[in-house]
């Protein structure tokens, strides 16, 4: 007997999904460009496992390194523990942003008297980091979808050198980092670079 079903189409080829890394790696660099678009002048992105740079926060804290910043004993080693301030942190985004502005330039340096620091001139610059992480993460969330994170600021214990150098913005500054739990790309950090800051010249170095 003879069939009188039709006979099927070929299933035409499926378009090959992107693997997640290019996802990560395409998602990293738009997160970089909104970034740049916002004003910072640096983006990076690096994984939040601090462990390997633990032990040599627990020793520079024992040695009383920190000095009179009592703040950096208080919470010891959660610095090194992103995600326990944020559960479920995967990654953490690293921005840089110059202090010298137009509007930092309006006292020069006379010897005779006294100058406001430049980063201290205009609006708290907390605030405006603040405001540029927040909206870069509404961003983020536009674009890629809901994302569990958190917005830092000199708010809440990070090393923030050390998630810096990680996330290839250099070894030294005043970087701030918002913890987040999206997948971006982990870029390769810059080679580490060797210098002294003031408190590694007299003996202290920094952690």
């Amino acid at each position: 007997m003879k069939s009188t079903r039709p006979a099927t189409a070929p299933a035409a080829s499926a378009s090959p999904k992107p693997s997640v890394a290019a996802e990560s790696a395409s998602l990293s660099s738009r997160i970089k460009a909104w970034g740049r678009e916002l004003g910072f002048q640096a983006v990076g992105i690096a994984d939040a496992d601090l462990s390997a740079a633990e032990p040599r926060l627990l020793e520079w804290l024992a040695q009383g390194w920190h000095g009179e910043m009592e703040y950096m004993a208080r919470h010891g080693a959660l610095r090194a523990r992103p995600a326990e301030l944020k559960p479920g942190t995967l990654r953490v985004i690293s921005c840089r942003m110059n202090y010298l502005n137009d509007a930092s330039q309006g006292l020069e340096d006379t010897g005779d008297k006294a100058v406001i620091a430049r980063y201290a001139r205009g609006r708290d610059y907390h605030k405006v980091l603040r405001d540029r992480l927040q909206k870069l993460c509404d961003r983020i969330a536009a674009e890629a979808g809901p994302f569990g994170y958190r917005v830092f600021s000199d708010s809440a214990p990070v090393m923030e050198v050390e998630l810096a150098a990680r996330a290839g913005l250099g070894w030294r500054g005043k970087q701030r980092s918002p913890g987040a739990d999206c997948r971006a790309e982990n870029p390769e950090s810059l080679e580490r670079q060797h210098g002294a800051t003031p408190r590694a010249r007299d003996g202290r170095p920094e952690p």
